[in-house]
């Protein structure tokens, strides 16, 4: 009998290919099996393999908690912002203020310089990858 892609002649799969292929399959799961033994030997577990659904409900869950986190980190930006503001024009309307902060700034700083000039601690060895 004559398949229809002989009898187009378009290159295609030919049914002994197929059969071919089936012991390629068997030889995966032989080797998935393994595995899975392997697994369960080193962890004391067997491999848990999730369907599509729990594998978009897992999906879903990830979405869910990344929209979640950008929505704290806006926010707390956006808190950030707003306090940077606040203190800005407070410092603008004060000018006696403006100067105690920048002294205090600078004494911060001067101080932070002092210590890293001062120290003699060793820095630590990179350790061998």
């Amino acid at each position: 009998m004559i398949s229809l892609i002989d009898a187009l002649g378009v290159a295609g799969i030919r049914p002994q290919e197929l059969r071919d292929q089936r012991g390629v399959h068997d030889r995966d799961l032989r080797v998935q099996k393994v595995g899975d033994q392997a697994h369960r030997e080193q962890f004391g577990r067997p491999i848990v393999r999730q369907g599509r659904r729990l594998e978009h409900r897992a999906r879903a869950r990830a979405q869910q908690l990344g929209a979640v986190q950008i929505l704290v980190a806006l926010t707390f930006n956006a808190l950030i912002v707003l306090g940077a503001g606040a203190s800005g024009a407070f410092l603008a309307r004060r000018p006696g203020w403006l100067r105690v902060q920048r002294y205090a700034t600078g004494g911060a700083l001067g101080a932070l310089a002092v210590s890293v000039a001062l120290d003699r601690t060793r820095p630590a060895p990179i350790a061998a990858g």
